[in-house]
Parts: structure tokens; sequence; C-alpha cells
């Protein structure tokens, strides 16, 4: 029997669809959008984001924290590509379904061969997973 396919809701105001290809079509949709302080990102709580305790997958938590930091580095060196070598996540609370995960994401420390990021998720005021990382500057 398939499965039902769930909608996709619409895209939040002051936010583009994330790239969906690869990897993150199988786990979004993921919208993003940078200001100032940083990149800001958020996605809906489906039920293929569930683990079996009804709560998000901290799989899925480190992925979006992931995207949404490695946004943040691209970012700051538009020019020139650049991988994860290094992303340590903390799990505050959890999420469930139908909840909006929203994220910040912004690089603290640059130096030329690697960017240091910080991020943090949360539903509503509420953390659920702080992280920082690295992602080493390639070519």
């Amino acid at each position: 029997m398939n499965k039902p396919v769930p909608t996709t809701p619409a895209i939040p105001d002051g936010y583009e669809v994330a790239e969906d290809q690869a990897f993150n079509s199988h786990v979004g949709p993921f919208y993003l959008r940078t200001q100032d302080d940083g990149v800001h990102g958020l996605f809906p709580v489906r039920a293929y984001h569930l683990n079996r305790g009804g709560v998000v997958h901290g799989g899925m938590l480190m992925t979006f924290a992931d995207m949404i930091m490695g946004r943040a580095a691209h970012d700051a060196i538009p020019d020139r590509r650049c991988a994860t070598v290094s992303l340590n996540c903390d799990f505050v609370a959890s999420a469930k379904l139908d909840d909006w995960v929203r994220g910040t994401a912004r690089v603290v420390r640059r130096t030329r061969a690697i960017l240091f990021v910080t991020g943090e998720l949360h539903t509503d005021e509420r953390p659920i997973l702080t992280a920082s990382g690295l992602w080493k500057v390639l070519g």
C-alpha cells in the first residue's frame, strides 16, 4: 500500500526553498533566509521525521543543523567551497508532529583554512538543540 504524500506548506514570508536535490529531497522541505545576523531556517515536522518515541529523530535535527550551519559557512566564503569536518550537538528538548523547527546559524570565527560556526534549533521560543562545528575551506 502506498503511503500518502504530505502536502508541502506554502513558503513562509521572507524565506526561499533550500536546494531540493539529492539527500535534502528525502528529508525536507527546508526554508532559508540570510540576514545580517546569520542564516535562518525552518522546516515543518512531518510523520517521516519522527522516531519510535513520536518526536523528531535526533539525526533529523542534526541534518537540519548541518544544513543551515553549512549555508552560513558558504555565505561567509561565496567564492570558495567548504565541507563539514566537525559537528557537535547537544539535545535540549524535543519537537513533535506539526511543529515548525526553526534554526539560526552564524560564523563566529574564520581563519584561512577553517570556519567556526554555531547554531541553535528551537520550536516557538523553546530551544531544542545547540550546535557548534568546523568547516574546512577547500581549494
